[in-house]
């Protein structure tokens, strides 16, 4: 299968100690690529502003003539989910040609 995108993790972050609480923020990144790290009241929102990010550095690519993004990942092999974390999750986006 062809590499044409990212995994993206999502986990919750809470601002107390108290995790039966709701979480306070969501943190969305892609592991990578170390610098897209996003924030945001929900997962969905999170991982939307981290899809936005990709395109606008496809397209940068793009324009300074560069063929591929960098590290395009499997979209058979998802992340290894982290034991400690209550609520993460895993999307995989496919950056389309």
């Amino acid at each position: 299968m062809s590499r044409r995108g990212y995994w993206v993790e999502c986990m919750p972050l809470w601002e107390q100690a108290n995790e039966n609480a709701s979480p306070d923020m969501y943190r969305a990144s892609v592991p990578a690529l170390p610098e897209m790290i996003e924030r945001a009241p929900s997962a969905s929102l999170a991982i939307q502003k981290l899809r936005d990010r990709l395109k606008e550095l496809k397209k940068q690519h793009e324009v300074k003539g560069r063929a591929a993004l960098p590290r395009l990942e499997n979209p058979v092999r998802p992340p290894k989910r982290p034991d400690t974390v209550r609520g993460w999750m895993s999307v995989y986006i496919e950056m389309q040609d």
